[in-house]
């Protein structure tokens, strides 16, 4: 559906480790000391700025960067990328029941697959949270700015993502043929905890902080989601049922 192709899929040797090599590797036959090294090295160094994918975390960013998370490093699109693999979900969840169920072998193996998927949801959820308050940033050394505030419409469409896909609980995992196979109750403390982290993840104290500076800073008026935008977008989000 992505039109990936499969073996993409598999780790591999990518492009920031022939680039991580040839910086700590390659060597400059024509320095003759460190310093003469510095006009190719800050050479190598600018091809960051054409590549995205050539740059490593950026000092003091301190976890504002959307783009350097955990299984979504250099993601541009994380909407996109969450949607795809909640369609990836739903297609595990469709055959889990029938891969795992073996007579005469208890259910544990479907009780933690499940639990997987429930957590992978999760992660997904988080990709999209960071977006807001999020910067977009790149190590630079007396070259101009490092840090960026995501653009106004990309913070709103992923607050308006997670009102729908992580505070509104995907029917996929309300499965009573799995669910009455693991356990008496539980599904509700599953999806509470996720939510509740979710939630407290958009509203921690160093996200708002970002979102009220970035507003102050914004010298175009308008520009800025700022911390008023949040809030409204989250309330009629999860409130969304007493407003029909």
């Amino acid at each position: 559906e992505d039109n990936i192709p499969l073996e993409y899929l598999i780790p591999q040797v990518g492009p920031y480790d022939h680039f991580g090599v040839r910086w700590g590797y390659s060597p400059i036959p024509e320095a003759d000391t460190p310093d003469d090294e510095l006009e190719i090295l800050n050479g190598w160094a600018r091809e960051q700025d054409r590549y995205p994918w050539l740059r490593f975390t950026t000092a003091d960013a301190a976890g504002s960067d959307p783009e350097a998370l955990t299984e979504a490093v250099g993601d541009a699109d994380a909407v996109k990328s969450t949607t795809y693999g909640m369609r990836n979900l739903e297609r595990v969840m469709s055959m889990m029941l029938e891969v795992t169920e073996k007579p005469g072998e208890s259910y544990d193996e479907l009780e933690n697959l499940y639990g997987q998927a429930v957590s992978q949801w999760g992660r997904y959820m988080g990709h999209v949270t960071a977006i807001v308050g999020g910067a977009q940033t790149q190590e630079k050394y007396g070259t101009g700015p490092r840090f960026e505030p995501v653009e106004k419409a990309r913070q709103r469409e992923a607050v308006q993502y997670l009102d729908e896909a992580a505070f509104h609980v995907p029917e996929m995992f309300l499965n009573s043929d799995i669910l009455r196979r693991i356990e008496p109750e539980g599904v509700v403390e599953r999806f509470r905890t996720q939510q509740n982290r979710v939630l407290t993840s958009l509203l921690s104290q160093a996200r708002l902080e970002r979102l009220i500076e970035f507003e102050a800073l914004e010298t175009r008026s308008g520009d800025a989601y700022t911390l008023a935008d949040l809030m409204s977008d989250l309330s009629a989000g999860i409130w969304n049922e007493l407003q029909d």
